[in-house]
């Protein structure tokens, strides 16, 4: 694994690791085994980097360079001049980043040390060096802060000192007197430490008097971002040198082993890890990144150990009987063709693979995505040649967008040409959609109140009945009422035409929400309501089309590209309508192609709401008005006034704002209090009525012994239905023959919406608002239970065989599908249906995956079958009585005890569970029963930015966090501010970074026809900017280097097209053996 640590502390750079004196330790940064007060300027490491050469740097560090480099009294020798201008202040500038390199595995540290083979530590640093120079330093960038200017620029330079290390830090044991006290014992643990300094130099820097040229401050952020690639390289490179000379290796999760090392071998040498783990369980530390940070906490200093080095191997070796080292040995040092198997890749495969990967989920992919996804398939194959096949590829477009470099595929762009081209065909192509002239009427709604078009509304609304487009869309931003308004008046409006709408959703809760406003405005003009999943798989739906007939897509953003050309191919051929309906400044879906729907929009027949009606306070509106407006200006205003609002809090640990979201979510939703509200002075006649009836309010029946406290939760077949708070019994309707003896209260809460950044914090926040209303008593009885979560392969994971682990994953299918049962040696046919799970058992050496029924019986996985059935990780669950849960899959509740078949519910529907059935069987809050094995439900006490889009409530609570990242961005803070009707609650860690960068960035990536336009444009197919040393003193022998480099990477055409001459003398500097090298057709 790697592992990076940024320094912003002078003094913690200097004392990460201290001084001593070690017969066993090859040093530590300045500790090393000749490093003493007597003699402190020994200089060890080894320094690296394009920067190393401009500075006349070579071979080792002296601690007073590295101090001089820390405090930024560092000069460059050809001109006197200190690199930087002020000298770095403690905890005001970053001084430097630690990169720490490890094969992920302890195998290869264990053979080291226990046959003290000299090719281990060579090939691995190898393998690091290969991957500093060709994959860090090329990240490397520096601020561009001049005139005004605020982004960062690629220089592709930097300087780095490495030290090599074999061992962990002395390990710690509690003694009798329960006190950690240290061993002075240490583990095999073969790793390097690379500390890149924090310059750069910049050659396009225009400085003061005209020259260009400076050394400015390194802006590492790319080397961050670009960590699961570097990390995969790294492994990749390290993966091939040890197959190369003779070793079995394997992938893993984390990295790689050689072949015969399990867990339990791991654990007799990794008594460092069982000291964090001890310390952290003491302490109730579950989280893997908490942990991490225990580490730091508990380790010790680097100190001699008791052992002579050669006591040392000894012990170590001693640590494994002989029978398992000889095992061992023989294992990772067998012939490699007697453990290959098929599941090997091709480069070619692997490139296929990854595109398919990367490209299902956005238009364009950045080139360390695409490289990451196809190591991870083609971990054997050469790092350097699969960068030049995948840019030598005709299928393949690569343009860079600022700092990125993103590929995407001819295909891709021309499924969104296609698109565009049937949008522009559908222009003036149909009669009007409806009478424009059409007469829109206030709908009652089922909450009490009623939906009456505004001005913006009504002037959209009648461009879409006069539009004579095939293709139209509707843009609008969060809160302007885009749902209500198709649902409940343009419905109505193409009905009174003698037009049908067939109403799709890109989601189940979008198409929900349209059936909901339909059914209410009384329009008969919905002919069927299915997700786009569905109607792309029914040929009957499509058969229905017709010219009459408008086919609405809500949120269409969150649909996929391949899906909007089909679904624009299906309408275009039957000579139907399409609405497209969504907004491309909010978040995309996992499959993310916003950008077809933004271009959509700029071809015509395109209406807008602009006036936001969510939010009822005029302050939060105006907030929400600018954070939608798309200026960076806007955006940050609209931040400042939800700050001004008292609405953005900044609370430091992550604990505090987890507590304080938790405790805010009880208060407003009234879980911590009583619910009863104020009385309602209704009249016996209006107590009679259900419709008068909405989910909150308190009933009190006086009739009997004594009254009986009630809580309405809907309306169901014109019945009010109630549950009994203290019984948890199921739900029944509220008898309203006698109404003298009611008593009715208004709800004395508010509903909120808790929106996290990832399900790990929804989790955690889950579990205190568990815990807190097990302490007020409002949780009963308890089942343990499982829960599957879907592991979120693509397609193209779901097809390759290395991605199912025996034993630890399920199968469920969702579409029928054949495959084969194996028994006593014989193959058999069987069908398998929907909703069958299967256990996955094995992956044998042809690359077969096999799953086991419940029933035992043992059956092959089709993996060609990828599109039928979604893998999981089972995860058990508590499950109480009171508890609320959301579901992560439509599905049906059981059939009642009459024989009456369950109702449907969909994904994202939030059910409170109201008792259990005998068997088990959780009651829900709608009166109906889930199977106790539907296993497809999350916690609903939050959701995640990306569920929360397109729900509203009366109050709105975001948890936000730095350690985010990239996943912070402009559509995401959009989504989570904008839920609320009355008030929102943000609670951050980082305002000033949050305003400043996070909601300033965005998450959308350039189209495929964006990249393929930017190639054509700029002529270039390069993975980076092939350029000379920047330093004026390059000598021959440099540029000879370099070009050598280029020759070898083949990467010739960077060179020629520069230039027919740049060609000539590039060939001519060349040494004799290259020359011969013939130019490209």
């Amino acid at each position: 694994m790697l592992r990076l640590n940024q320094h912003s502390s002078p003094s913690a750079a200097k004392t990460y690791y201290q001084p001593m004196v070690s017969s066993v330790l090859s040093g530590y940064y300045l500790a090393d085994k000749q490093h003493t007060p007597e003699s402190p300027n020994v200089a060890i490491g080894k320094v690296d980097g394009k920067l190393a050469d401009r500075l006349n740097l070579t071979g080792g560090m002296t601690e007073e360079q590295f101090h001089d480099l820390i405090d930024g009294l560092a000069v460059d020798p050809s001109t006197g001049e200190r690199l930087r201008k002020r000298q770095n202040r403690e905890g005001k500038n970053r001084v430097g980043l630690d990169l720490t390199f490890d094969p992920g595995g302890k195998s290869l540290s264990v053979y080291y040390a226990g046959t003290q083979d000299p090719l281990i530590p060579k090939l691995f640093e190898e393998a690091r060096h290969e991957t500093m120079v060709y994959d860090v330093e090329p990240r490397m960038m520096v601020r561009v802060r001049q005139n005004g200017a605020n982004h960062s620029r690629l220089t592709g330079n930097a300087l780095w000192t490495s030290f090599p290390d074999l061992v962990t830090r002395p390990t710690k044991v509690k003694n009798a007197s329960g006190k950690w006290v240290e061993t002075l014992t240490v583990d095999p643990h073969i790793h390097d430490h690379n500390y890149i300094f924090q310059y750069s130099w910049d050659a396009e820097h225009v400085n003061r008097d005209g020259s260009k040229g400076a050394y400015l401050s390194a802006d590492t952020s790319k080397i961050f971002s670009s960590m699961p690639y570097i990390q995969k390289a790294f492994h990749a490179r390290l993966f091939k040198k040890l197959r190369d000379h003779g070793f079995n290796v394997v992938q893993t999760e984390h990295g790689i082993e050689l072949a015969g090392w399990n867990n339990q071998l791991s654990k007799l040498y990794s008594r460092r890890k069982e000291e964090i783990e001890a310390w952290a369980e003491s302490k109730g530390i579950e989280r893997a990144d908490l942990k991490d940070r225990v580490g730091k906490l508990t380790r010790s200093g680097k100190v001699a150990g008791k052992l002579s080095p050669v006591e040392q191997f000894a012990e170590w070796r001693d640590r494994l009987p002989d029978s398992q080292w000889d095992d061992f040995i023989r294992a990772a040092t067998q012939n490699q063709s007697d453990n290959q198997t098929s599941i090997e890749l091709s480069m070619d495969q692997a490139i296929d693979f990854a595109l398919a990967h990367c490209l299902e989920r956005d238009n364009s992919a950045t080139i360390e995505e695409v490289l990451t996804a196809a190591l991870d398939v083609g971990m054997g194959l050469d790092v350097e040649q699969l960068k030049a096949q995948l840019m030598a590829r005709p299928d393949v477009v690569a343009a860079w967008f600022g700092n990125d470099l993103l590929v995407t595929t001819q295909e891709m762009a021309h499924l969104q040409q296609q698109v565009l081209d049937r949008a522009t065909r559908s222009q003036a192509a149909c009669l009007p959609l409806g009478n424009r002239d059409f007469e829109f009427q206030p709908v009652a709604l089922e909450n009490g109140q009623q939906f009456t078009l505004n001005a913006d509304q009504r002037k959209n609304l009648q461009k879409l009945l006069a539009s004579t487009s095939r293709i139209t869309t509707l843009r609008g931003a969060p809160g302007v009422g885009k749902t209500a308004a198709l649902g409940t008046q343009l419905f109505r409006a193409i009905e009174e035409n003698g037009g049908t709408v067939i109403t799709l959703g890109a989601t189940s809760n979008a198409r929900d929400q349209l059936i909901e406003f339909g059914h209410q405005s009384g329009s008969q003009s919905m002919q069927a309501s299915v997700t786009l999943a569905s109607f792309l798989d029914n040929a009957q739906t499509q058969c229905t089309l017709g010219p009459d007939c408008l086919v609405v897509l809500d949120e269409a953003t969150l649909a996929g590209l391949e899906d909007i050309e089909e679904l624009t191919r299906i309408v275009e051929s039957q000579h139907a309508r399409l609405l497209l309906v969504g907004d491309y400044r909010q978040l995309d879906a996992v499959q993310s192609h916003a950008k077809i729907f933004q271009q959509l929009c700029q071809i015509g027949g395109h209406a807008e709401f602009s006036e936001i009606v969510r939010q009822r306070d005029p302050d939060y509106r105006r907030a929400a008005m600018l954070t939608s407006s798309g200026s960076d200006r806007e955006v940050q205003s609209g931040f400042d006034k939800l700050v001004e609002l008292g609405f953005v809090k900044q609370v430091d640990s992550r604990k505090d704002r987890l507590d304080q979201a938790a405790e805010l979510y009880l208060d407003i939703t009234g879980e911590k209090k009583s619910r009863r509200g104020k009385e309602i002075a209704w009249t016996n006649e209006q107590k009679q009525d259900p419709i008068n009836y909405r989910s909150g309010m308190t009933v009190v029946a006086n009739g009997g012994k004594s009254p009986v406290t009630l809580e309405v939760i809907g309306r169901q077949a014109g019945h009010v239905m109630v549950v009994n708070p203290k019984t948890s019994t199921a739900p029944y309707s509220l008898d309203l023959s006698d109404v003298s003896k009611l008593r009715v209260f208004e709800p004395n809460y508010q509903d909120a919406i808790l929106l996290v950044g990832t399900h790990k914090d929804g989790e955690a926040v889950s579990a205190k608002i568990r815990d807190a209303r097990r302490r007020l008593g409002e949780l009963g009885y308890e089942i343990t239970t499982d829960r599957l979560e879907s592991l979120g392969l693509s397609k193209a994971q779901r097809e390759q065989a290395q991605y199912y682990q025996p034993g630890e994953q399920i199968v469920e299918f969702s579409k029928k599908a054949k495959t084969v049962v194996r028994q006593d040696g014989k193959l058999t046919a069987r069908t398998i249906h929907p909703g069958e799970r299967f256990t996955v058992s094995e992956r044998d050496a042809s690359g077969k995956v096999w799953l086991q029924a419940a029933s035992g019986e043992s059956l092959e996985l089709a993996l060609n079958n990828a599109m039928r059935f979604d893998v999981y990780r089972q995860r058990p669950a508590k499950l109480a009585v009171g508890d609320r849960i959301r579901m992560t899959k439509g599905g049906h509740t059981l059939s009642d005890k009459f024989g009456q078949k369950g109702i449907r519910f969909s994904n994202n529907d939030v059910f409170t569970v109201q008792g259990f059935d005998q068997d088990n069987n959780p009651i829900l809050s709608n009166g109906h029963r889930l199977a106790k094995d539907w296993s497809h439900w999350r916690s609903g006490y939050y959701k995640t930015t990306m569920a929360g889009q397109g729900s509203t409530s009366s109050h709105n609570i975001f948890v936000d966090s730095a350690a985010a990242g990239r996943a912070r961005s402009r559509e995401s803070w959009l989504v989570s501010v904008t839920r609320g009707k009355h008030a929102a609650t943000i609670l951050t860690d980082d305002i000033g970074g949050l305003r400043n960068m996070a909601i300033l960035r965005t998450s959308q990536r350039p189209s495929g026809m964006e990249v393929v336009e930017r190639a054509q444009q700029s002529g270039k197919r390069t993975l980076e900017a092939h350029t000379l040393p920047a330093t004026p003193q390059a000598t021959r022998l440099q540029k000879v280097e370099v070009l050598a480099r280029l020759a070898a990477e083949a990467t010739w055409q960077a060179i020629r097209r520069n230039g027919e001459y740049l060609w000539d003398k590039a060939r001519q500097m060349l040494p004799t053996p290259l020359r011969h090298i013939e130019k490209p057709a």
